[in-house]
């Protein structure tokens, strides 16, 4: 009897990786999945623009006043799920996609490491880390661009190695794929402009200068349109950002080069010490609130804080992905250049803007060059001979915590202030009228629990630009929420403290947070309008009513005059209900010299050095 042929085993076929990596993917995937929205603003401004390049009504603010065009976020990612509405609009559904561009990215990312690594074993090891990154799963569970992103960019770099396996790359589908992928991971986020220098600085050194201007060529091409866009509408509200010196406090000014060095310092520390560490370990717990207090040299810290950071672990990992790098046999130069172009725009961002979302895109070329740099330096001490690579799945223990504390948050259940913002935004659907116009800290999720069309707090210490913003914008309610964020507690509450006449209570929520999130109706006549003096005190800045202005008072008399230090000081007129008018000159609030009372005929009721009472009980 003849022996049938053997056959390979399934473990060791070229498919077996890929199915294994799916597999350990949705488990891990499976008992991380959470169905909540993320309570950061800009995944429900995601969506809503989403929903409206879905619903034909362009890529704008339709959430805002006025729906004006949208020239903050790139428009890749609207796109992506404005596409994926067309089957479903369940918040679960689109965080699902996430979680598929999440296991594509692993696919993607084992395909390329066994190109750089030569060791499809050590590749799938990468995967494994990948997959249980607790920095990825949590933004595989969001509605954001990084995911996303993440999948484009790795794609791009894909393609660009295949295509770097022929040598007429002009008339290789891949290269032209390649391009327009690389465009549309730029149009994802604009970070993607350090993948782009990553692919030119390669090419350049490589001196494949035709390659080099091909691409560069066409990615300028597909760029322009958004480029222009921008402009026409007063350029990227994003780049603005930037160059601002702290983008959540608009009155520390532009950024200049002393500025720029303060920046830079403040975010190598951080990276080193804080966010690189938790890329790798996100159950390493911080305080950013505290810590960011720490880092800008705070004096309103508690006597006995240490700030939790990792100094010697984050120096550590930055040796490691050096050597690591330096160790790679192919491609190098492209991961060195890729990693330190990104590495340059994050150390230029606001140091405010903190977290690990933002050096997310990276993490698998970071795990790379730890891994790579653990393996040479085992290979150097070891007669040239490396670990089995199937040892480095023992690392993954340490990785636990982390999948762990993102399995907790599935249970997790709101904070008490921000399961109260939501309810007044729920109470605010129920209630209010459907154009009423609510100005609140995070205008997007209000809106897809709120329905109603709102404006975020002007970031200004000058009341005459607050009420302005307020008025043009028809505000007709406020919500002061318990969140905590700094711009409610310096912008809006001392507003609302000096114009308590504006402002008419309606709902109070509290349950378990330490403050209320309250509602008030907003009525832009009563109260004062015109001149403000800005003042620095003890406890900060504050505004007084000094010079020239009106105070309508809820009664119906209304004062046309002089201030000084919030009181009537000078020449001026009070109006009563019955047209009668009080000229006179006040100090401090009080009539100073001779006063005359004209009735709304222009007849005189009454003039002498009298009290404001006395004139009032004259006029009756």
């Amino acid at each position: 009897m003849e022996s049938s042929p053997s056959s390979t085993p399934f473990w060791k076929s070229s498919w077996f990786p890929y199915i294994a990596l799916t597999i350990v993917w949705a488990i891990v995937y499976a008992v991380t999945f959470d169905d909540k929205i993320d309570l950061g603003g800009d995944n429900a401004v995601y969506y809503i623009l989403g929903d409206s390049l879905s619903d034909g009504q362009g890529y704008t603010n339709v959430h805002e006043v006025g729906g004006r065009p949208n020239n903050h976020f790139p428009p890749g990612y609207p796109l992506i799920l404005a596409f994926f509405m067309t089957f479903s609009k369940s918040i679960s559904f689109l965080k699902f996609v996430s979680g598929l561009f999440f296991l594509g990215t692993v696919l993607l990312s084992y395909r390329i490491f066994k190109r750089i690594v030569d060791s499809n074993v050590l590749a799938f090891v990468l995967g494994i880390f990948i997959i249980f990154n607790g920095n990825i799963i949590s933004s595989g569970n969001i509605m954001m661009s990084e995911i996303p992103f993440l999948f484009f960019s790795t794609l791009t770099i894909h393609l660009f190695m295949l295509s770097e396996s022929r040598y007429n790359f002009l008339k290789d589908w891949r290269f032209w794929t390649m391009v327009l992928v690389a465009a549309f991971s730029y149009h994802i986020r604009t970070a993607g402009i350090a993948l782009i220098a990553g692919f030119l600085i390669y090419l350049a050194v490589n001196r494949k200068w035709l390659k080099a201007a091909a691409f560069g060529g066409g990615f300028a091409l597909l760029s322009l349109p958004w480029i222009l866009r921008g402009k026409a509408l007063g350029g990227s509200n994003y780049i603005n950002q930037l160059l601002q010196i702290n983008p959540y406090r608009r009155e520390d000014g532009m950024l200049g080069f002393g500025d720029l060095i303060t920046r830079l310092m403040y975010n190598i520390e951080r990276y080193v010490s804080v966010e690189l560490p938790r890329t790798f370990f996100t159950s390493l717990d911080v305080n950013y609130t505290m810590y960011m207090r720490h880092l800008t040299g705070s004096t309103d810290l508690p006597p006995n804080y240490t700030p939790e950071t990792h100094w010697f672990l984050g120096i550590v990992l930055i040796a490691l992905i050096i050597y690591g790098v330096y160790s790679l046999k192919n491609y190098r130069s492209f991961v060195a250049f890729y990693l330190l172009g990104s590495a340059g725009i994050l150390l230029l961002w606001p140091y405010v803007w903190f977290g690990t979302r933002f050096i997310l895109p990276l993490i698998p070329f970071l795990i790379l060059g730890v891994v790579s740099g653990v393996d040479a330096l085992i290979k150097r001490f070891n007669k040239g001979k490396g670990a089995n690579p199937l040892l480095y799945l023992t690392l993954v223990l340490t990785l636990i915590p982390s999948v762990k504390q993102e399995a907790e948050k599935v249970d997790y259940q709101y904070p008490g202030k921000y399961a109260d913002f939501l309810s007044m935004s729920r109470f605010v659907n129920d209630n209010l009228p459907p154009d009423a116009v609510v100005l609140n800290r995070k205008p997007g999720l209000f809106y897809l629990y709120g329905n109603r069309k709102s404006i975020n707090i002007p970031s200004t210490l000058n009341y005459a630009e607050m009420q302005q913003a307020m008025d043009s914008a028809g505000v007709t309610h406020v919500i002061v929420d318990a969140m905590g964020f700094a711009d409610v507690g310096r912008y809006l509450i001392p507003f609302m403290q000096n114009n308590e006449i504006k402002f008419t209570g309606i709902q109070q929520i509290q349950t378990t947070s330490q403050y209320p999130t309250q509602l008030f109706a907003y009525n832009s006549k009563p109260g004062y309008t015109g001149d403000w003096v800005t003042i620095e005190t003890e406890n900060g800045t504050v505004n007084e009513r000094t010079g020239k202005g009106v105070y309508r008072f809820s009664d119906g008399r209304i004062f046309d005059g002089h201030w000084k230090k919030g009181l009537r000081h000078g020449e001026g007129v009070m109006q009563f209900t019955n047209g009668s008018k009080l000229r006179c000159t006040w100090d401090n609030d009080t009539i100073a010299g001779s006063a005359e009372l004209i009735d709304a005929n222009n007849q005189v009721i009454l003039s002498g050095n009298y009290s404001e009472e006395e004139f009032i009980e004259a006029m009756k």
